[in-house]
């Protein structure tokens, strides 16, 4: 081999360049490393925060059964006793039926009233306004309770006691001197005696009410009673309760 032809055949590089390049190098090379560096900083730090973030799953919560109360019961929970026990559940609001009974005597405002079934007799003369001065029940009992129909008489000074009447039937704590109990007699068919039973009316004024019939042929209401001579208007509030037309 010839050996010429091993030498270069361009200039060969001066030692300055030379310097310039292996220290370009050497720079780049630490820019590589110093951004190498910092995206594995970056990287750790993500997955550090990514950790210390991470959210815990809830647990589950305990299942409500009713407003105010969990599946434990309590007040207002469901029944925590032993299988098959009955639990009391209240009751709905059962609609309160009425009656209607009439009131009559010396009240305030005697007549046909509307009360809740179960009304006693004390409350049903309440409803009427009361009793008035001159009445005075007796032994009239103001505790039994009223059925549909009943009809309440209030005695008066004159003749204590009372009458409570079911229709056709009647009780009564009459504590007149006869003991006898008043009944409610119809005046256009009443004879002299029953007449005379009803408490404030006598013989005589029996017969007056049998004339007064005889010449008006029948009484058409128990206000006509006032036409009578000898009933005024403390007789007649005494004898209307017994009295109808």
């Amino acid at each position: 081999m010839n050996p010429d032809e091993l030498e270069p055949t361009g200039p060969l590089p001066s030692p300055g360049t030379l310097g310039q390049s292996v220290a370009f190098a050497r720079d780049h090379l630490m820019l590589l490393l110093i951004a190498g560096v910092v995206a594995i900083g970056i990287a750790v730090t993500y997955l550090t925060r990514a950790q210390a973030e991470r959210v815990p799953v809830a647990m589950p919560t305990r299942a409500v059964t009713s407003v105010g109360a969990t599946s434990r019961g309590g007040p207002q929970g469901p029944s925590t006793g032993p299988p098959g026990s009955s639990v009391p559940t209240p009751s709905a609001d059962a609609s309160s039926a009425s009656i209607v009974v009439q009131v009559l005597g010396p009240v305030k405002r005697p007549g046909v009233i509307t009360v809740p079934e179960g009304t006693r007799v004390a409350e049903a003369i309440g409803r009427c306004g009361g009793l008035t001065a001159s009445a005075d029940p007796g032994e009239l009992n103001l505790a039994a309770i009223l059925h549909d129909a009943d009809q309440v008489i209030v005695g008066t000074r004159a003749d204590p006691g009372g009458v409570v009447r079911n229709g056709s039937q009647a009780s009564t704590s009459r504590s007149g001197p006869s003991g006898t109990v008043p009944t409610v007699v119809e005046l256009n068919t009443a004879t002299l005696d029953q007449l005379d039973a009803i408490p404030g009316i006598g013989p005589v004024t029996a017969q007056k009410i049998l004339d007064w019939r005889a010449q008006h042929g029948r009484f058409s209401s128990v206000s006509e009673l006032l036409e009578i001579d000898g009933i005024g208007p403390k007789t007649y509030a005494r004898i209307t309760p017994y009295v109808r037309t």
